[in-house]
């Protein structure tokens, strides 16, 4: 996701739909505010932001334009949601060309592993950690489920 991030031109406020489900208050205690919600109230289960190319003008004429979603299910559940964002680009709802989803899961063993030959390639395909890899053409369907305990990263590109 650092490699999405850093690259990005901007970044995105992303909104749950209104039937995703709320963590337990005792999961986390919210260290920055969520608008619309008290302090005290129980945040959502899914946690997200979107990283875009839509400020970096040299990036979007080499690649096109994309959108990196960095999604957290932090319930025990799996979560399905729509998942909207305030940026506007041919990278967000249903106009991607294709799709790409890699899930990391709160059950993998992890532990620690060098650095793989090209880490600049993702996701990585050696590591501590056995990621779920998926690429497709077309956008992501209007509705995703989040497996549970799991932090997800979704790429989308025109």
């Amino acid at each position: 996701m650092a490699f999405h991030a850093l690259r990005a031109g901007a970044m995105h406020p992303v909104r749950a739909s209104a039937g995703c489900p709320l963590a337990p208050k005792s999961l986390y205690k919210q260290a920055w505010p969520i608008k619309g919600t008290a302090p005290t109230a129980s945040a959502p289960c899914l946690l997200s932001a979107v990283f875009s190319s839509a400020l970096q003008s040299s990036q979007t004429n080499a690649e096109g334009e994309w959108s990196a979603w960095a999604i957290l299910n932090a319930c025990i559940e799996p979560v399905t949601a729509a998942l909207t964002t305030t940026h506007e680009s041919s990278v967000t709802g249903g106009a991607a060309s294709s799709h790409d989803i890699t899930v990391y899961n709160i059950s993998d063993p992890g532990g620690w592993a060098s650095l793989p030959t090209n880490p600049d390639s993702v996701p990585w395909t050696t590591g501590p950690l056995t990621p779920h890899h998926e690429v497709a053409d077309g956008p992501l369907p209007s509705e995703w489920a989040a497996p549970p305990l799991s932090f997800s990263i979704v790429l989308l590109r025109s």
